[in-house]
């Protein structure tokens, strides 16, 4: 077998929403006439470059332009210590069986595949801080809010 990693969005957001899948690799697998074993995999940071310029942005300041200049930064900082990354969680999905159809629409298979990679995004300590501060609101609440809706919580080491 073969193993292939593939990221149909093409591209990151920075707030993490999921943007609009491209389908041209999931097409021309179809086009083959095989079967494929798709495995959707989603990847969570605790931590980001663009973090606290983003937390300025959603908070009606005006952030900071990404640039490669403040990436080097950013990444010099890394590498002295002076930014902990915190930790990142991979988790895959179950894996979604697509066999070549001409009457496969490749739209959807991509949104399948995105829905499965959202039901496995966790919700940091980070992006609940942020949000009660955005809100005005205790920070309890927020996670009180995201356990309801069933969002998975990334869950601190205890020391």
């Amino acid at each position: 077998p073969t193993c292939i990693e593939v990221f149909l969005e093409g591209k990151r957001s920075r707030d993490r929403r999921f943007v609009r899948p491209k389908t041209g690799f999931l097409r021309c697998l179809n086009e083959t006439g095989g079967k494929y074993l798709i495995i959707p995999i989603t990847i969570n940071y605790e931590a980001i470059p663009e973090q606290s310029s983003l937390t300025m942005e959603v908070e009606g300041q005006v952030g900071n332009k990404m640039c490669v200049f403040s990436l080097f930064s950013w990444m010099k900082r890394v590498y002295s210590g002076e930014i902990n990354l915190g930790r990142i969680h991979v988790v895959a999905s179950d894996p979604i069986l697509l066999e070549a159809s001409p009457k496969l629409k490749m739209s959807e298979v991509a949104s399948i595949i995105q829905k499965n990679q959202q039901r496995k995004v966790m919700v940091s300590k980070f992006h609940m801080e942020t949000s009660a501060n955005i809100l005005n609101v205790d920070t309890e609440i927020v996670k009180k809010a995201v356990q309801f809706l069933g969002c998975p919580l990334w869950i601190d080491r205890q020391p």
